[in-house]
């Protein structure tokens, strides 16, 4: 992460990392750590929570970067 001026390749310290700089998201970057960890092969249940997250995670990274990484469809 560029505000924390060092990338992490351990989720756990990712997790802890995103956390910091977006609290309100943290029980969402949580569920995807768990889920990543300890998975559910119950796909529809949690699709919905992936692409939610998933969207407004790739809005988060053009904005942050000034539109150098635009999101794909």
């Amino acid at each position: 992460m560029k505000r924390e001026g060092r990338y992490e390749t351990s989720l756990y310290l990712l997790y802890e990392c995103f956390s910091k700089y977006y609290p309100d998201r943290e029980a969402e970057i949580r569920w995807t750590l768990e889920t990543f960890l300890n998975p559910d092969m119950q796909l529809p249940h949690w699709r919905n929570r992936f692409l939610d997250f998933g969207t407004w995670l790739c809005e988060e990274v053009v904005a942050q970067s000034g539109g150098l990484f635009p999101c794909r469809a």
